[in-house]
């Protein structure tokens, strides 16, 4: 599925609010039902469209918020909702290296995504990364050596 549809900051904004008024039913993260989802695209005034928010919005918000998530916590950039990394001729280098190798994010080179604290309650609270523990793996952590 590759429809596009084009989307204004106004119903981005709506969207966003409309699902943290929903959060409480979407557990842990943005797992709404497809009845939230329809739900979001009568909201936005997109009935012809609901199919787009219904199976890409999901996605597309997640994607989006990682991809700025990391931005932000990168520490040779500095990050503002409007001006995005704000990449100025003393960075440009360590972001066309950082670009390459982080799909998705150059539109945030010098422009925002004012909706990241607004769609922060949405994103699930699990932590993620290569070092964390899990007990299904049966792999148990090191315990410091008492002797």
């Amino acid at each position: 599925m590759s429809s596009q549809a084009h989307w204004s900051d106004e119903d981005i904004t709506t969207l966003v609010t409309f699902l943290i008024s929903k959060k409480a039913s979407a557990g842990d993260g943005i797992g709404f039902k497809g009845s939230v989802w329809t739900e979001a695209a009568t909201a936005v005034c997109y009935l012809l469209s609901s199919f787009i928010i219904v199976t890409d919005w999901p996605i597309q918000l997640k994607e989006t918020y990682n991809i700025v998530a990391n931005i932000k916590a990168q520490s040779g950039f500095k990050w503002d909702d409007n001006g995005g990394a704000d990449i100025d001729e003393t960075t440009a280098e360590v972001w066309a290296s950082y670009e390459k190798r982080h799909k998705g994010s150059a539109p945030f080179r010098n422009k925002g995504w004012p909706w990241y604290k607004k769609v922060q309650p949405l994103m699930p609270n699990a932590p993620c990364g290569a070092n964390l523990y899990h007990a299904s793996s049966g792999a148990q952590p090191k315990q410091p050596d008492t002797n």
